[in-house]
């Protein structure tokens, strides 16, 4: 037997997450974000450039292949850069363009606990927008989603500074001076980030590296006057919204493209993989050819977000339509059946005709096995006066009627 690839899911019941992803679009869409769709695979080149050579997700996590005689593909690992490349080709001109996006990513990690190679994200982005008001009304946005709308109690918010590219490059320098006498202490991989992406070292999950990093100097000790006065403001601002926020010095993201306000939404019910949401300011359209675009974004993980929800017995329910089961008792209704089926679909009554059963003990079965709430019986005498008996499944009571009483009676 042929399995389902390691890190994939086979999901049978879509409404949990259809309602969840519906409280999502309601809220993005009340703040004024229109919702995009982009393709599932794009030039691997694109995220090289954006997301940088050095980050895990470009140099071991994405999957890679090139048609014959054709340029490298990639299937996206994320959304933010096929947003902007969006952006940028389409040369849309009224800023800020806030959209948001809903679909598959695809990563090579290694599969566990909400860790998948195949999982849905939300992704939303605000390009072309300058003011650390909007910074802070997007975080508010996202907060609320979660505290209110979805009513979730175990999550924290935490916040970082990225600060400037100028600010980076002096804390890089100061960090690296603090590492020379540690160098042999740390991790292989937190030894080749020493070159390639430093700041990369603090997302390091090995608890002698994080033993280690806990006395670093902190990227907020670099920043310039101006960079500072930024920093203080929007953790002013997120006070005055009332959003409860953890100041988390080693949360830097893990892709290069961030500057400025980083943040992430993450639960202990979740276990290692704690963080359910997350984002921050970027500037990503001039890696891209483009003009300098200041922009802000985020993206929420909807596999970890429903395991939340389980775990606090907050699972969404979608409004199920109650389903009519029709039952020819033998093959001579077999037509009148289809015909009462066409007539009920035309009604946006939610029907399934059930065919092929030997026995009327086995089309009640099969009904009951549907869940059904009411069924219709066709045999000899109903078809014969164009009457139909409708009987509830759970109560027993059965009537008769025309086939315009019966939609009545159905839609009561």
């Amino acid at each position: 037997m042929i399995r389902k690839v390691r890190g994939t899911e086979d999901i049978f019941d879509l409404q949990p997450e259809q309602a969840l992803v519906d409280v999502i679009r309601k809220t993005f869409v009340q703040h004024n974000f229109s919702e995009i769709s982009l393709p599932l695979f794009e030039s691997t080149d694109l995220f090289a450039r954006s997301l940088g050579t050095s980050t895990d997700v470009v140099s071991k996590e994405m999957y890679t292949f090139a048609p014959a005689g054709g340029e490298s593909i990639s299937l996206r690992p994320e959304s933010t850069a096929s947003t902007v490349r969006a952006f940028l080709e389409a040369k849309i001109q009224e800023l800020p363009w806030k959209v948001f996006t809903y679909g598959p990513m695809f990563r090579h990690e290694r599969p566990q606990k909400g860790r998948w190679r195949q999982f849905n994200q939300c992704s939303i982005e605000s390009i072309g927008s300058k003011s650390i008001i909007e910074d802070a009304l997007f975080i508010r946005m996202l907060y609320q989603l979660f505290a209110q709308k979805l009513n979730l109690e175990n999550f924290k918010l935490q916040i970082n500074w990225l600060g400037t590219i100028e600010d980076r490059e002096q804390f890089k320098k100061t960090l690296l001076q603090f590492l020379e006498p540690h160098q042999e202490k740390i991790c292989d991989t937190c030894q080749t980030r020493l070159t390639k992406n430093i700041l990369r070292i603090f997302d390091c999950k090995s608890k002698d590296c994080q033993k280690i990093y806990a006395t670093a100097p902190r990227l907020t000790d670099s920043l310039s006057e101006e960079s500072e006065q930024a920093w203080n403001k929007i953790q002013s601002l997120l006070k005055e919204l009332q959003i409860s926020f953890l100041i988390n010095p080693s949360l830097v993201r893990g892709l290069d493209y961030y500057s400025g306000i980083v943040f992430e939404f993450s639960s202990d019910l979740l276990g290692a993989q704690s963080a359910f949401c997350g984002g921050g300011r970027y500037e990503l359209s001039s890696q891209l050819d483009g003009g300098e675009t200041p922009s802000m974004g985020a993206a929420i993980g909807i596999g970890r977000l429903l395991m939340i929800q389980e775990a606090e017995a907050k699972m969404l329910s979608v409004e199920k339509k109650e389903l009519i089961a029709i039952l020819p008792l033998s093959k001579d209704q077999h037509e009148a059946a289809m015909n009462i089926y066409t007539q009920l679909i035309d009604a946006n009554i939610k029907t399934e005709l059930v065919l092929n059963k030997k026995s009327i003990k086995s089309l009640f079965k099969k009904a009951d096995a549907l869940q059904a709430h009411s069924v219709v019986i066709l045999g000899e005498d109903e078809v014969t006066t164009n009457s139909y008996v409708l009987k509830n499944m759970k109560t027993g009571d059965q009537k008769t009627y025309s086939i315009n009483d019966l939609i009545l009676a159905i839609k009561q």
